[in-house]
């Protein structure tokens, strides 16, 4: 396991990469402006993303624990993956099916976002007061915290997601309208985490396994169960007054998609209000 003196030295070392671009920079600004630089990031929160995955990665028991939920998931879908066709197939082709499809992408986007979500900023271990007294911003450290979970989460679970809707084949209107679900939603609840984590984080651990605070645990999972209860009962709800009202179909599934999910990012937003301010309070 890596401690918080191993987490300190990779943090130096993402401003040492830093710094080494932005002299890259001024000596050819023209070819390498764009290197390695994030959509809405600067190069400073490019590299604790960059950072952020390097420790990851070299720590066994955190790359553990973000493989654990995948082989678990396909080892279900190896073992029950007739069943679930089985019962897509029932529904037919609509707006069911690609929800059914999609519910191992979006659970699998769950197991992540807990993971790496709710320990995202507890993962900088006493190296955060090496920010907190720099003159960047508490918003830029949460930006590139959702930005370094948001990106491989959403990745695996777009990519898993987009596999089972060509399978399923519920109809290509269907399918994306299904992942622009799971890619707004999963959004917003990756940004979630992460505030979460952030009101709870921890600093002063040696083990990886400590980092997250047993309430951000409870109040993840309560908001994951919550989030998925809303979206799912939406969606049904979308489709059973849809007939009875005389409304298309597709508009109905829609707005009712765009009301889950924006009150998710409503949510979200004042989280991570409170999480930048609760950043702002270690800098005092």
């Amino acid at each position: 396991m890596i401690g918080a003196r191993l987490g300190g030295r990779v943090y130096v070392a993402g401003w040492i990469q830093t710094a080494q671009r932005n002299r890259r920079r001024r000596r050819a600004p023209a070819a390498s402006s764009n290197a390695l630089r994030l959509p809405g990031l600067t190069a400073t929160a490019t590299a604790l993303v960059l950072k952020d995955w390097r420790l990851r990665r070299r720590d066994l028991s955190q790359l553990t624990r973000v493989l654990m939920p995948m082989a678990f998931l396909g080892l279900f879908l190896l073992l029950r993956s007739r069943p679930l066709f089985d019962l897509v197939h029932s529904v037919g082709r609509g707006p069911l099916a690609a929800l059914i499809a999609l519910a191992p992408a979006w659970l699998l986007l769950i197991a992540l976002t807990s993971t790496l979500g709710l320990s995202a900023v507890s993962l900088e271990g006493k190296a955060v007061w090496v920010y907190l007294a720099s003159p960047n911003s508490t918003r830029e450290l949460l930006s590139a915290k959702c930005w370094s979970v948001g990106l491989p989460a959403l990745a695996v679970g777009l990519a898993l997601g987009a596999a089972l809707e060509a399978l399923v084949r519920p109809g290509l209107v269907w399918a994306a309208a299904g992942l622009g679900l799971l890619l707004v939603a999963g959004a917003g609840l990756t940004s979630l985490m992460v505030a979460i984590g952030t009101l709870w984080a921890r600093f002063d651990w040696t083990d990886a396994r400590r980092m997250v605070h047993p309430a951000a645990g409870l109040l993840g999972s309560l908001i994951q169960m919550m989030a998925t209860a809303m979206i799912a009962l939406l969606a049904i709800g979308s489709i059973i007054v849809a007939a009875p009202l005389r409304l298309p179909l597709l508009p109905a599934f829609l707005m009712a998609m765009t009301i889950g999910s924006g009150v998710l990012l409503v949510v979200t937003f004042g989280a991570l209000v409170l999480a930048a301010q609760r950043l702002r309070e270690l800098q005092v």
